[in-house]
């Protein structure tokens, strides 16, 4: 796992995910923040959110911009997204690890044994 993940704190990794999920042009904090409930199952709120979003920018993992006086833009950069993928690279190794110790089944709910 990269320094620049582990150097990010629970929130500030909810929203970079956030952004990578959302993937367009023109990503609005309000976009973020619904993503990012979505994934969490509970509420973020604008304390949490806007500055996490500008470490996130400090850090050089995602770029922001301006659409309008109101809304600003969020994209990954290049180093967020190579973060991005290399978190998912780990994920897929653990998520085989996991199958491995549980006999290679794939569906460990009733259903599917």
């Amino acid at each position: 796992m990269s320094s620049e993940y582990r150097a990010l704190n629970c929130s500030q990794r909810d929203f970079l995910t956030a952004l990578g999920r959302i993937n367009g042009p023109d990503v609005s904090g309000q976009d973020i923040k619904r993503e990012a409930e979505r994934l969490r199952g509970s509420e973020v709120t604008h304390g949490a959110l806007y500055p996490n979003l500008r470490a996130l920018v400090d850090a050089g993992l995602v770029d922001r911009g301006e659409l309008n006086r109101r809304t600003n833009w969020y994209a990954l950069t290049e180093d967020g997204r190579r973060v991005l993928k290399q978190v998912a690279t780990v994920q897929r190794e653990a998520a085989g690890y996991l199958a491995l110790a549980d006999g290679g089944r794939e569906n460990t709910t009733e259903e599917g044994r």
